[in-house]
């Protein structure tokens, strides 16, 4: 198993419902709030990685036909969320109004997933 995933069978019940209680909550209020660029395709849903293809191949299909110059840079952000600075996420979801209780409970959580 690798060092970068928590072994999710170590949560009791209880913890498993209030961790899926907490993602439908902030899913709802990310969605009803915009905050989502339109072309984030990762971990929504009815977005997947054939959207985000068909989205290129459009755009390039319009430039080639508006002869104009497209050029495009692929990344692979693999692992990205291991990255993350966990206290600019606490900011960012403070800046977007996740406050109060919810947000002592996201930092209680990322406390000490380096």
């Amino acid at each position: 198993m690798s060092s970068n995933y928590r072994p999710i069978s170590l949560l009791s019940l209880f913890n498993r419902l209030f961790e899926k209680v907490m993602y439908n909550g902030l899913k709802s209020y990310v969605e009803l709030n915009g905050l989502l660029y339109n072309g984030q395709y990762g971990f929504r849903e009815n977005m997947s990685t054939q959207h985000a293809i068909l989205d290129i191949v459009n755009s390039l299909q319009s430039n080639m036909d508006n002869k104009l110059f497209t050029c495009g840079v692929f990344l692979d952000f693999k692992k990205a969320f291991d990255t993350v600075d966990h206290s600019l996420l606490l900011s960012k979801l403070y800046h977007h109004g996740v406050r109060g209780l919810v947000n002592e409970w996201f930092s209680s959580y990322l406390n000490g997933r380096a």
